[in-house]
């Protein structure tokens, strides 16, 4: 789970809410929804650091073997790794060069996950009170992704 700053969760890695998730030894890489948009994440299953997340919106830079190696080097660091670790380097830039057809088939987020996230409240205006005839009445679902787009 990554945590923002107020301690609230981000967004959960694997489990329910990923599409697909494949272990490749301590490696783990999933396809999930970051901010409503199709993404692979890799995290490691041992180290308790971060993890490294490609938008589809990135997706094509991947394609540049320069900047795959970069981006595979600052997953590595962000994971609990060290940079210069050829051989994780190796692994990671493999995956996220494998992932890619994946990752471009990933269809948009389920209108159902939305739901689960919105945050939904019931307000009643009531006349001369709490216990007061009803003045009012409505219903409000707020997504609080969507202040982020």
């Amino acid at each position: 789970m990554i945590l923002g700053p107020t301690a609230r969760p981000y967004i959960t890695l694997g489990g329910k809410f990923a599409l697909k998730v494949h272990r490749f030894g301590e490696l783990v890489l999933s396809f999930q929804y970051v901010n409503t948009e199709p993404a692979m994440i890799v995290w490691s299953s041992t180290r308790k650091a971060g993890a490294f997340a490609v938008c589809l919106s990135a997706a094509h830079q991947y394609t540049d073997d320069a900047y795959l190696i970069a981006q595979a080097m600052n997953a590595a660091q962000q994971i609990g790794y060290s940079p210069l670790e050829k051989s994780i380097v190796g692994k990671i830039a493999d995956l996220f060069q494998s992932g890619l057809d994946e990752l471009v088939r990933m269809p948009p987020e389920p209108e159902i996950a939305v739901k689960r996230r919105e945050q939904r409240a019931e307000v009643l205006l009531r006349e001369g009170g709490a216990n007061g005839q009803v003045i009012s009445h409505q219903e409000i679902a707020h997504d609080p992704l969507e202040q982020m787009q």
